[in-house]
């Protein structure tokens, strides 16, 4: 259920962006473009983080034992019948690990996790043979995305509502002066509901444009990444910071520049 959410808000964002592109009829009408990322990516991604919430657990090493632990269960299994901790080689829901043991069985759960090395990581304190899985791929590719791309709540709130901003405060200011007259035109004639209704808009429709553009920027840097993770792991976290960085740059200063333009000339 949480992979099929990830795919349908992920995905989701893909056909918006395409249907901008690609679509006779785009969704430029800011309300049909607000009703169709919140039904199609926003709730969907809510959902998903429900889920992991509901689900979520810890994992520690305690006297030569791998314990996994939830809210109502504790499984503790001997490190020495683990032989060896297999990547996930699609990361949906995210990136993840099975444990296959030393009966030729797997562990009946997986374990979501943004960085299984961390998990090799505890299993060799007690059981360095485990490390051969240490190169994977997917577990080089997994670590320098968790390091290099933390997705805590407060990063991105300041990378897209509160961004959003630096677009949303001088278009609508125009949008008033236009429409009304004056900045406050609106206001005066209709009454101040109506006044930040209308800002809401353009506010959630500029941060759903800036989340657009994250994921055009997104789609190249994960090709880009996981191609020379898969050429050579031990630069996975080398060619994820050039990457980051470089999209990082387009977006905080593509966003200014494409504003700018869009008022050129004075």
């Amino acid at each position: 259920m949480a992979a099929l959410l990830a795919i349908v808000s992920g995905g989701s964002l893909l056909v918006l962006l395409g249907m901008f592109f690609f679509s006779s009829q785009p969704p430029t009408n800011p309300l049909r473009l607000i009703r169709l990322a919140t039904a199609f990516c926003f709730l969907p991604y809510a959902s998903l983080i429900a889920i992991r919430w509901a689900f979520a657990g810890r994992v520690f090493v305690e006297d030569d034992s791998l314990i996994v632990e939830q809210r109502d269960t504790r499984i503790e299994i001997p490190a020495r019948s683990i032989a060896a901790v297999r990547p996930w080689l699609l990361p949906l829901p995210g990136s993840g690990a099975v444990l296959e043991l030393q009966s030729g069985n797997r562990f009946p759960y997986s374990l979501r996790t943004d960085d299984p090395g961390r998990l090799l990581e505890l299993l060799t304190a007690v059981r360095p043979g485990i490390q051969a899985t240490a190169g994977h791929p997917a577990i080089a590719f997994a670590r320098a995305r968790s390091t290099l791309l933390p997705r805590s709540a407060k990063r991105l709130l300041l990378k897209f509502p509160i961004f959003a901003l630096l677009p949303t405060l001088p278009l609508f200011r125009v949008h008033q002066l236009i429409a009304y007259g004056g900045w406050l035109g609106e206001y005066y004639q209709y009454g101040l509901g109506p006044y930040l209704a209308g800002f809401a808009i353009y506010w959630a429709s500029l941060t759903i444009y800036l989340l657009l553009y994250a994921t055009a920027l997104r789609v190249p840097v994960e090709i880009i990444c996981c191609m020379a993770t898969l050429a050579s792991p031990a630069h996975a976290m080398v060619v994820r910071k050039r990457a980051e960085q470089l999209a990082s740059v387009c977006f905080y200063l593509g966003v200014p520049v494409v504003l700018l333009l869009r008022f050129f000339p004075w």
